[in-house]
């Protein structure tokens, strides 16, 4: 049984929960600060126009070694039956 686009067993599912995903946004700053030349630049090439004392966040995707983990390969195991 296929899950997802492209899981089909346990394990390639947990390896993917175990990825973590941010998608690009704006951040307010604390007052004062300003968004650098970079950020605006990338901003731009997203389409974002930046208000004063925002930054801009760019898209990610790693590993949550640092993260806490709720996720339980049994839940997993009871979806693919």
């Amino acid at each position: 049984m296929a899950i997802g686009k492209n899981l089909s067993t346990t394990a390639e599912i947990a390896e993917k929960l175990n990825k973590y995903f941010r998608v690009e946004h704006i951040r307010k700053l604390p007052d004062g600060w300003k968004a650098s030349a970079k950020q605006l630049d990338l901003a731009k090439d997203y389409g974002f126009t930046l208000p004063e004392h925002h930054t801009f966040v760019s898209p990610s995707e790693g590993e949550q070694e640092n993260v806490k983990k709720y996720r339980s390969l049994s839940l997993i195991n009871l979806f693919l039956k």
